[in-house]
């Protein structure tokens, strides 16, 4: 007779979770089944249930989880950063890095209404609060001029959550110039934006340090300097 093993409530849980999680990313939403996860458990369906009404509630606490994760990520950034805030905002985007293993479970569920909502409504719950809160830091230390915080953390986070929405398409590396660009122009950055040829040295620093942001993250930390300063000003609009 095989033993059956009794976890706590909450490690049960989370381990169905991140088991999902990661089947979701692997095979797909569509292509994975309860039945599928509790295999790899090693547990009966109804136990999944248990926790998990329907499949889509399980997908809707994966969303629940990445965002939780993004939001603890980029206010430790900020939080521990002294300096302008601008020089968090590569180390922030870089944080999209983890998008990239999202992309086919994304681009499978771009456009389905009901999980535009719950995205939009999650992000405008937990991103736009904190994304005031930069840019008013921004405005405060020089980083950059933008006149309507409130109003430019709305169109920035529902904007891409619609851009999300409308794309069957959807990768990672395709969208970071496009949302660099968006920042720039929002945020009031005087960067000599050439959105065609990628010429400006904001998009190209932090598209780089996105691409390769273990080389880089330490620079950003350094205590400004007198040059810093003037490079800040000459920024602004």
């Amino acid at each position: 007779m095989v033993r059956r093993i009794v976890k706590p409530v909450e490690e049960r849980r989370q381990e169905i979770l991140s088991t999902a999680r990661r089947l979701f990313i692997e095979n797909g939403y569509k292509n994975t089944s309860v039945a599928d996860i509790a295999k790899e458990l090693g547990i009966a369906q109804g136990l999944v249930f248990h926790y998990f009404k329907t499949k889509a509630a399980l997908l809707y606490s994966v969303f629940d989880e990445i965002a939780t994760e993004g939001q603890l990520a980029t206010r430790t950034i900020i939080e521990q950063h002294s300096g302008p805030v601008i020089d968090c905002l590569p180390l922030v985007l870089a944080q999209g890095q983890q998008f990239r293993n999202y992309d086919l479970l994304y681009s499978e569920l771009a456009g389905d209404p009901a999980i535009h909502e719950y995205l939009q409504d999650k992000l405008s719950r937990q991103s736009i609060p904190l994304t005031v809160e930069i840019i008013k830091r921004g405005n405060a230390d020089g980083s950059w001029n933008c006149d309507y915080p409130e109003g430019t953390a709305v169109f920035l986070i529902e904007g891409l959550s619609g851009l999300f929405h409308k794309s069957t398409d959807y990768n990672y590396d395709s969208a970071k110039d496009f949302i660099v660009y968006v920042l720039v122009r929002l945020l009031g950055i005087n960067a000599q934006v050439n959105i065609f040829d990628g010429s400006s040295s904001l998009i190209g620093s932090v598209s780089d340090l996105i691409s390769n942001p273990e080389e880089k993250m330490g620079k950003v930390h350094n205590a400004p300097t007198e040059e810093h300063h003037q490079d800040l000003s000459n920024r602004r609009l």
